[in-house]
């Protein structure tokens, strides 16, 4: 549950479409996505937003924000390492 909320709280300028790409929502000073990337990395941030809300980036990085729903997380079958 705790994952969930983070990327959450991480994606919402972007579910709520105040920015558009991830450059954006890292450069963004209301967003804790930029001190989520610098703690545990790029592709573990986005892959937290991804996993609660549906983006379909194009290869540029932009984000059709017409598209955006919620879905659904997985659970986990363990924590990562640096979780404990």
């Amino acid at each position: 549950m705790f994952w969930k909320i983070t990327g959450y709280i991480c994606g919402n300028l972007l579910k709520h479409k105040e920015v558009s790409t991830f450059s954006e929502l890292k450069e963004s000073p209301f967003s804790s996505y930029r001190y989520t990337v610098e703690k545990f990395g790029e592709e573990f941030a986005q892959m937290l937003v991804r996993s609660v809300i549906n983006i379909d980036e194009s290869p540029e990085g932009e984000i059709n924000l017409n598209d955006l729903t919620a879905a659904p997380l997985p659970r986990p079958a363990q924590p990562p390492p640096w979780a404990a």
